[in-house]
């Protein structure tokens, strides 16, 4: 990703991870896309699949959200946010991150 710095594209690339983690441990997707986009000052990836959903409030309220507190946590380390929509037909996750860290 040109411009991106590598603590910025190691970001990235941890929640990818683990986004793609949660959606083949949890929720019997048959499907995954992610797409990566230049917006602002930043890049936003979004993570879509077509499995079970599941309630992020209540997810993000226990021990079993781990994996969602991670993907906050090193976003928020480089100043970004995030952002699931979940429902029965599949979750959207959107991450924005800042380039220039």
């Amino acid at each position: 990703m040109g411009g991106v710095g590598a603590s910025s594209a190691l970001h990235v690339l941890r929640i990818v991870q683990e986004s793609i983690a949660n959606i083949l441990h949890h929720t019997r997707a048959s499907e995954i896309r992610v797409a990566i986009a230049r917006v602002g000052e930043g890049v936003t990836v979004s993570i879509d699949d077509n499995g079970q959903g599941f309630d992020v409030r209540q997810a993000l309220g226990t021990a079993a959200g781990r994996g969602l507190h991670h993907q906050q946590r090193c976003a928020h380390a480089i100043g970004g946010r995030v952002d699931w929509h979940s429902g029965p037909m599949g979750t959207h996750f959107m991450p924005w991150l800042p380039l220039a860290r």
